[in-house]
């Protein structure tokens, strides 16, 4: 007979003699704890790799920015485990980093953010942060950490525990933040940063090809338009000269 107490297996078993009547009993019981941080971190890291591998087939057939933004949130909830997803943009007029897409437990927390570009109170938690350094940013205990003050209690509301910030860069410029929110405290370790600093940078490449697409559509346009203007120049003038 097994049975498992939180991270304690015990062991028990009968010793007999030759006619079937029991003399004692044999128990062991053993200390599962790594075990069961082993098994969990195996599942974190496996709804991890499930989160990258979907949204980086998205960026393969997604050309549209917002609706990789919207997929990409949508992913990191629903296969990622992850309690909010959000990504951010910044926006060189009202010098804040603005919400594009979010999935998840909100409850209108985003309208609240007011995060600014600035090296201020609002501007130093983990997504004024990643954009204003380049970095990714972790926050593992918001309960307590000083960074999170001006968020904290609606981020306790809504079940949030933790959070880290990955920036967004496009031709070496940082466009914005992917933010993830999870519901237990120290979610992020070195290993799933990683990972997700990776992730950051496919949808950033993403962002940059399709700027440089809708760049290259506007140049063969306003080719296009220059050669129509030409031709009728042209033709007005041999117009001209006939008569």
């Amino acid at each position: 007979m097994y049975r498992v107490w939180q991270t304690r297996l015990l062991s028990a078993s009968a010793v007999r003699d030759a006619g079937g009547r029991v003399l004692h009993s044999v128990s062991i019981e053993l200390d599962i704890t790594e075990r069961k941080r082993a098994e969990e971190r195996i599942r974190k890291l496996n709804r991890v790799y499930a989160m990258l591998s979907n949204i980086n087939q998205a960026i393969v057939r997604i050309r549209e920015p917002q609706a990789l933004f919207e997929e990409a949130c949508r992913v990191a909830v629903e296969e990622g485990g992850f309690r909010m997803a959000w990504i951010g943009l910044a926006d060189s007029t009202s010098k804040k980093v603005l919400p594009a897409a979010q999935a998840g437990v909100t409850d209108g927390y985003l309208e609240k953010l007011d995060i600014v570009l600035g090296d201020d109170a609002r501007g130093r938690g983990p997504a004024g942060s990643a954009v204003r350094t380049g970095k990714h940013m972790v926050c593992n205990d918001i309960e307590n950490d000083p960074s999170m003050a001006p968020w904290r209690e609606d981020a306790l509301c809504n079940g949030y525990r933790s959070s880290a910030a990955f920036p967004l860069k496009v031709s070496g410029e940082c466009r914005g933040t992917f933010g993830l929110y999870a519901a237990e405290p120290g979610f992020f370790d070195d290993e799933e940063t990683k990972l997700l600093d990776e992730l950051a940078m496919d949808i950033g490449f993403a962002m940059e090809f399709a700027e440089k697409e809708a760049e290259r559509k506007r140049a063969e346009e306003a080719l296009r338009e220059s050669e129509t203007r030409y031709r009728m120049l042209f033709e007005d003038a041999r117009d001209g000269m006939t008569l």
